[in-house]
């Protein structure tokens, strides 16, 4: 059983908070199946995040199946849905999907996008203090669920929210204090560079906005540091054996390409199996491509689509 820790640290930048406002890190036994998982929380905002990535490859697909989520229920702000009948939630609000895009935009480019295994990162508001926005706060628990995971991923990022109000800046502002707010920013990356940025201001100058991101990227570094600080002490050893597995199919599939170029319609394989036994031959002499290593169906729907398309033109 996982034994719970917790860590802290503070956001500083705001002299609403004086000293600033506490972030912890919470991790226990309670979603222990998940790749990584972490309860965070920031003031009276608690996220659970999850990351789980699949055992097995979809070797066909040609594309990275990556799925964000973020969910967030009427139970966080204490209430409860008002019909007598229907106590279910509705679909994802507006303010919803936008909050995914926030994460998916900031973490997606860290992942190698040869991986063909399904992840899926899901952040859940388990309470909401109604006071900010919980995004930051969401892409901050993402970052934290990945980096301890053993999901391969170049992160860790963070987030921050920069408010201008009497010619200075606030470090996430409050809904209150967005309102008459010149700046409204939230900026996300990496330390020492911006993976995402969006927000919206009020004809400031431009080096005003300049020293905005400036201000966000100092505290975003100093997340970052905390979030290598943590993986250090309970993060799990990355799965640098799916990587290499990466570019072994990449290998497979140029070969598969190299491959069908020689079966034309005209001359189509008797058989799959036929089919199947002349390209395993090109591939079991190659020193780069162990034949004992090779995935076990990895013809799968790839060679069955082309072989039934061969009897498709045969039969016309």
């Amino acid at each position: 059983m996982l034994e719970k820790k917790v860590f802290e640290t503070t956001i500083n930048g705001s002299p609403r908070d004086g000293a600033g406002k506490k972030l912890s890190v919470e991790f226990n036994a309670i979603v222990s199946q998940a790749n990584g998982a972490a309860f965070v929380t920031y003031g009276d905002t608690t996220i659970l995040s999850t990351a789980v990535m699949s055992r097995n490859a979809r070797e066909t697909m040609e594309y990275f199946p990556l799925t964000v989520d973020y969910e967030e229920k009427y139970y966080a702000a204490g209430r409860i849905l008002g019909s007598r009948f229907v106590r279910r939630e509705g679909r994802p609000s507006e303010e919803a999907v936008l909050v995914g895009r926030l994460i998916d935009r900031t973490i997606r480019p860290l992942f190698d996008h040869r991986i063909r295994h399904d992840v899926q990162v899901v952040a859940s508001t388990l309470s909401h203090d109604e006071e900010q926005s919980p995004d930051v706060t969401a892409i901050f628990a993402a970052s934290i669920a990945l980096l301890t995971s053993d999901i391969p991923w170049h992160g860790p990022v963070s987030a921050v929210r920069v408010g201008l109000i009497d010619e200075k800046f606030i470090i996430n502002p409050t809904d209150a204090e967005r309102a008459i707010s010149l700046l409204d920013i939230v900026v996300s990356g990496g330390s020492g560079h911006i993976n995402m940025l969006e927000g919206k201001a009020k004809e400031i100058p431009e080096d005003t906005f300049i020293a905005a991101v400036e201000v966000a990227l100092k505290e975003i570094n100093q997340l970052n540091a905390f979030q290598i600080d943590i993986a250090r002490k309970i993060g799990k050893e990355k799965l640098e054996d799916l990587i290499r597995r990466v570019y072994r199919l990449d290998a497979l599939n140029a070969r598969y390409d190299e491959f069908m170029e020689r079966y034309e319609p005209q001359n189509k394989p008797k058989s799959l199996f036929d089919m199947s036994a002349a390209y395993f031959a090109i591939l079991k002499d190659d020193p780069q491509l162990p034949f004992a290593l090779l995935p076990k169906d990895f013809l799968g729907e790839k060679a069955y689509h082309h072989y039934q398309s061969f009897m498709k033109y045969d039969a016309s």
